[in-house]
């Protein structure tokens, strides 16, 4: 959900730095930007419970999501109901049917029902994926089955969930990639792996920090030698967005030149229209695959195109273009975030408040909320008011008030 993650990508146009932690990953899963940013990809994984699956686009999973009341986690249903009375520690979704949790300092795994189905034993786990989860032991990261039993022997200073066969785990400060065998088919020698893209590559980051793309199988696909390597998800055109430190062009996965380097600035070309930003003398517009210009320069900031249309920012204000480059959303708002596909976005007002609006430019929920995540996949979003969170769907009705201290780790 390329949009979604712009959100990260644009926090220093945000003045409240006010985000959601959850799902939106996934991995990821997602506009790969620097070395930094791939690490944190590959490695969210912190405390137990708080893995939140970063490829995950729905806010409700097996139709529950965590909720926060009294210092304590348990689930909600989508009528605000409570599902799993709050007793946890800490929490993660639920993924293939279990949820982590934190009891007394230990993790383990609920059912949707409530029941603890593997003990809480582990010092860390995270969530199931491909029918395994990383867990911590005796100090080291190693994976489980769905039955609780050790799947992979934990040996690793971190790991990660699996994606397309393969999971991210380090040794030591060297980073590699193994399969559901626990066979290395990259060998612990990078500093950052991305997670994988349209399951068929990585990107590696090695000591210089240089860039390149290795295959699923580990075999060299682009030599390290970039400063930056940028895409988008299911990108039918297959064009990578790279730079080698002074400007940023277009290749093809032989590593060939189709765009020349040319540009200040540039992002990866969406994977739902073939355009993509680039900056030319601090001005943002669009180019299509062939490298013609098709949108002039003349944004102080432009976005990823999803399903037809971009946010851009000119003269302090945030509008929406469509692919002809003209405005659906006038540039008038503090704040644009978030392009899910119910076509719902998150804006914010002079007055610092967040409401809802949908991409013909017409107003969902007026801005009253003190925050506001962007709008999930399934149609959802999380606002808080006066410290306090609920779920709002993508009419602008109010499905679960204003009572949780916190809803799907959301922060404020």
């Amino acid at each position: 959900m390329d949009e979604q993650n712009n959100k990260s990508s644009d926090l220093s146009d945000n003045l409240s730095s006010k985000k959601k932690k959850i799902a939106i990953i996934g991995g990821i899963s997602a506009i790969v930007l620097i070395a930094a940013i791939i690490i944190v990809v590959a490695f969210s994984l912190n405390s137990c419970g708080k893995s939140v699956r970063k490829e995950d686009t729905n806010l409700f999973n097996d139709s529950l999501v965590s909720a926060k009341t009294d210092d304590k986690w348990g689930f909600i249903n989508k009528k605000g109901e409570i599902a799993i009375e709050p007793q946890f520690q800490e929490v993660g979704p639920f993924s293939e049917g279990l949820a982590v949790v934190k009891l007394d300092g230990k993790c383990g795994y609920i059912n949707t029902k409530g029941k603890l189905v593997i003990p809480a034993q582990f010092e860390d786990a995270h969530s199931f994926s491909g029918g395994l989860a990383p867990i911590k032991l005796n100090g080291k990261y190693g994976y489980i089955n769905n039955k609780g039993e050790i799947a992979i022997t934990p040996t690793y200073t971190t790991a990660g969930i699996f994606k397309s066969g393969v999971a991210i785990v380090s040794l030591n400060e060297s980073i590699g990639a193994i399969n559901k065998k626990g066979e290395y088919v990259i060998s612990p020698q990078y500093t950052a792996i991305s997670a994988p893209i349209n399951d068929k590559f990585m990107a590696v980051t090695n000591n210089s920090y240089e860039q390149g793309l290795v295959g699923l199988d580990g075999k060299m696909l682009l030599p390290c030698g970039f400063t930056d390597i940028l895409w988008t998800p299911n990108n039918t055109n297959k064009l990578l967005c790279v730079s080698t430190g002074s400007s940023y062009g277009y290749i093809n996965l032989k590593g060939n030149y189709v765009i020349n380097p040319q540009y200040d600035e540039a992002r990866a070309f969406s994977s739902t229209d073939k355009l993509a930003a680039v900056c030319i003398d601090e001005k943002w517009g669009y180019i299509n695959d062939k490298g013609e210009l098709v949108i002039p320069a003349q944004f102080t900031s432009a976005y990823t195109f999803v399903n037809g249309y971009a946010r851009v920012r000119i003269d302090g204000k945030y509008g929406l273009i469509d692919k002809k480059g003209n405005y659906v959303i006038p540039p008038e708002y503090e704040g644009l975030y978030g392009l899910s596909k119910a076509g719902i976005l998150s804006y914010r007002d002079s007055e610092y408040k967040y409401g809802l609006i949908n991409t013909n430019g017409q107003i969902i929920s007026e801005a009253s909320f003190n925050n506001l995540s962007t709008v999930y996949d399934d149609g959802f979003a999380v606002f808080e008011q006066d410290g306090k969170c609920g779920i709002i769907n993508k009419k602008g009705e109010i499905i679960v008030p204003a009572t949780f201290d916190n809803i799907a780790e959301y922060e404020y």
